[in-house]
C-alpha cells in the first residue's frame, strides 16, 4: 500500500490525498454469494413461476385459437400479453435465475444482449397492449359515445344560437 492511501477494509480504499472516492475493485462489483438453502428456495420459487407461467399463458392462447367466438379485439391484446409473458418466462426468468444461483455472468455477451433485448421488447409491448386495451375499452363503451353525441349537440347548438341582447 503506498502512502497516499488510507486501508478502511480489505476490498475498499480511499484515496487521502487527491478525493474521497472510494478504489472499487472487481469483487465489489457482486454481491455475497447466497446461502444453499436460499439458492435452493429461489430455484423452486422460480421453477414453478416459470411452469405456471408456461401453462396459463399456453391454455390462454390455445383457447382462443381453438374457439372461433373468442377471436375479438380484446381477447387479441390478451393473447399478445399472453405471449409477452411466454418469452418472459423461457428467456429473461431462466437466465436471470442462473445469474441469481451462479453470482457471476457465464452465458457470454450474446445472451446478456438477447435477454436485455427480450426484456426491453416485452416491456414496450406490455405497455402498448396495455394502453390499447384501455382505448379499446373506451371507445367500445356507449356511455362514450353518448358523451360525445351530447357535447358535439351542446357545442353545435351553443354556435348556431342566436346572439341576442336583452333590452
Amino acid at each position: 500500500m503506498d502512502r497516499d492511501t488510507v486501508n478502511l477494509s480489505s476490498s475498499l480504499r480511499v484515496n487521502s490525498s487527491r478525493s474521497l472516492w472510494p478504489v472499487i475493485g472487481d469483487a465489489d462489483l457482486f454481491p455475497d454469494d447466497l446461502s444453499r438453502n436460499f439458492k435452493l428456495t429461489f430455484i423452486v420459487a422460480y421453477t414453478t413461476i416459470i411452469l405456471m407461467a408456461l401453462a396459463g399463458n399456453g391454455l390462454m392462447v390455445a383457447a382462443v385459437v381453438a374457439d372461433k367466438r373468442l377471436r375479438t379485439v380484446t381477447n387479441t391484446f390478451m393473447v399478445s400479453l399472453a405471449i409477452s409473458d411466454v418469452l418472459i418466462a423461457t428467456v429473461n426468468m431462466p437466465v436471470q435465475l442462473w445469474y441469481y444461483v451462479s453470482n457471476e455472468w457465464t452465458l457470454g455477451e450474446a445472451m446478456c444482449k438477447l435477454s436485455r433485448y427480450v426484456q426491453g421488447v416485452v416491456i414496450v409491448n406490455c405497455i402498448l397492449t396495455l394502453t390499447g386495451i384501455a382505448v379499446d375499452r373506451s371507445v367500445s363503451s356507449p356511455v362514450y359515445w353518448h358523451y360525445v353525441a351530447w357535447h358535439i349537440v351542446q357545442d353545435t347548438y351553443s354556435s348556431v344560437r342566436p346572439s341576442v341582447r336583452p333590452l
